[in-house]
């Protein structure tokens, strides 16, 4: 990976000039991330009092670090036992905890600002890869002062469970493509499709993944989790609208619903085989079963495949 510059061909005037837009709207304004600097300092000067004794409950060094992506604002940044890390999310070099809750119930403390966490291996890491993966997180940690990023659910019902999927869809999407574009890859060349198309791939991917684990931990009910599915099928390309797609890109990922079902389903089973056992996780396999086989034939468009 290295920085794209801005006159290097094969970027488009609309993926810059939608590069530039993003940035500016994922940027807060001065005053709010000075109230989130003091939150972090107070953080820093409770939690460092803690950690002159050794690691707690996976934490072994909180740091504040400067952004590229954000004109040099400073965010924190929490190293945590690679074991930890692994435990929360298997599939990932590193996560972003937005919400003070999420990080209250792992076990570190209660009064935590955003943060991102990081595998203490990774403390010496300077490759323009995995400083892109912060980055990235970082995009998270201002959706989340800006109040754009998504909460869950209040009671899990079919109409919420589709707002909460589209939500964390633009979440992922805005953070894969200001990614991309700043610390470009070849893997949207490699999958034939543009830029933006293999952005909203990852972030309703991994959007469905989020909502299987959702209904998990929520403990929804069956009937709300094949009501949901039946509207995301009746409406994914609307859905997808929201987002900003246009309505081909969005027919095109209708007609791969099952097969991003099946394949999220996989990927939540393999480090978490105990959701096999939950009714809301089952009731996604029986919606999914049938439509399955019927899926086995019929005829799809030659586009490419993007996983």
């Amino acid at each position: 990976m290295r920085p794209r510059a801005q006159s290097e061909p094969g970027v488009s005037p609309d993926e810059k000039a939608k590069y530039e837009r993003l940035l500016a709207q994922l940027t807060p304004p001065p005053s709010v991330h000075e109230e989130y600097r003091r939150r972090v300092n107070g953080y820093l000067d409770m939690i460092g009092l803690a950690l002159r004794v050794g690691p707690s409950n996976g934490l072994v060094a909180v740091r504040l670090r400067r952004s590229e992506l954000f004109a040099g604002r400073e965010y924190l940044v929490a190293y945590v036992e690679d074991e930890w890390l692994r435990g929360v999310a298997p599939t990932c070099d590193a996560i972003s905890s937005p919400m003070t809750g999420a990080a209250a119930e792992s076990g570190l403390l209660v009064d935590v600002p955003p943060l991102v966490f990081l595998p203490q291996s990774k403390r010496r890491a300077r490759s323009t890869e995995f400083r892109s993966i912060v980055e990235h997180e970082i995009v998270h940690i201002n959706q989340a002062l800006l109040g754009t990023f998504p909460e869950p659910p209040v009671q899990g019902t079919a109409e919420e469970l589709l707002d909460h999927l589209v939500a964390r869809t633009a979440g992922e999407y805005e953070a894969c493509f200001v990614q991309g574009m700043r610390w470009p890859t070849d893997h949207p060349a490699q999958a034939g499709v543009t830029l933006e198309h293999w952005c909203l791939a990852r972030g309703y991917t991994q959007a469905i993944e989020g909502i299987l684990l959702l209904v998990v931990q929520m403990d929804v009910r069956p009937a709300d989790v094949e009501g949901f599915l039946d509207l995301l099928a009746s409406s994914l390309p609307a859905a997808l609208g929201r987002v900003g797609a246009d309505g081909d890109l969005g027919a095109w990922f209708r007609e791969r619903l099952e097969g991003h079902l099946a394949m999220a389903m996989q990927r939540v089973m393999t480090p978490f085989p105990t959701v096999m056992e939950h009714p809301a996780f089952q009731a996604a396999g029986r919606w999914l079963r049938p439509r399955l086989d019927a899926v086995a034939g019929r005829p799809r468009s030659d586009a490419p495949k993007v996983e």
